[in-house]
């Protein structure tokens, strides 16, 4: 998913740059629309993939895994954890 996103930015402004004609004119009324929603949705998708890419990759650094981070509620709290409960003695999968 992150080489299509790259590659469809890389494409575009690629085009962009050597074009005499301005990128727009080339293109009819409904392709553009249709252009427009894939950066749109390209723009987002490229977004999350690097949030995630950034995200795993401290926690790789630092040794860190994503069941200590539920444990902890510091990366994402899950509900049915308590506050002040001991982590190391908390079992994920016991919902009550």
């Amino acid at each position: 998913m992150a080489l299509g996103v790259f590659q469809f930015w890389y494409f575009s402004i690629r085009v962009f740059h050597e074009r005499t004609v301005p990128f727009f004119q080339l293109m009819e009324p409904g392709l553009m629309i249709l252009w427009f929603f894939t950066a749109f949705s390209a723009f987002f998708v490229g977004l999350m993939i690097l949030m995630l890419f950034l995200s795993h990759t401290v926690m790789m650094l630092t040794n860190y895994r994503t069941l200590d981070a539920v444990k902890t509620r510091k990366m994402c709290p899950a509900p049915f954890v308590q506050k002040g409960a001991d982590p190391d003695s908390l079992n994920l999968f016991d919902r009550g």
